[in-house]
């Protein structure tokens, strides 16, 4: 099993991919950090912007890293909230080959950093950071 991790809830694009054993395959984190020094603090359009502008080329480059196919993965989990809505929806919408063919998980980003083991097998892990969005 291969799960790719969306996460944009804030000024952070990263996406991550993880086996079955819960090995991470890969794990890029892109920061918003200077683009939003200026304003002393995080402008919600701005990162929205900036996680458009950056998300397909993070995930190629994860499944890169992992040395995979967009056909072999199992399942793609991106966060559903909380967050700013803009980048939310960036993740959830993130388009990329297979991503009707695989799982989708939608994960709520808890207090802790995301860390992308706790994506495996569709388990909340409170403890890691996620628990699991119910079904609507």
């Amino acid at each position: 099993m291969n799960i790719l991790g969306i996460e944009t809830s804030c000024d952070e694009t990263a996406a991550s991919v993880v086996n079955e054993e819960g090995k991470i395959l890969s794990s890029l984190v892109l920061s918003q950090l200077k683009e939003h020094e200026a304003f002393g603090g995080v402008v919600p359009e701005l990162a929205a912007r900036a996680h458009i502008e950056h998300i397909h080329t993070l995930i190629k480059a994860a499944m890169s890293d992992a040395n995979l196919k967009f056909c072999e993965l199992d399942g793609i989990a991106a966060t559903s909230g909380p967050g700013l809505i803009g980048g939310v929806m960036v993740g959830m919408m993130a388009e990329c080959p297979g991503r009707f063919a695989a799982q989708q998980i939608r994960v709520k980003r808890a207090v802790a950093e995301p860390k992308p083991e706790a994506l495996l097998e569709g388990r909340a892990n409170v403890a890691h950071g996620f628990e699991l969005a119910p079904d609507p």
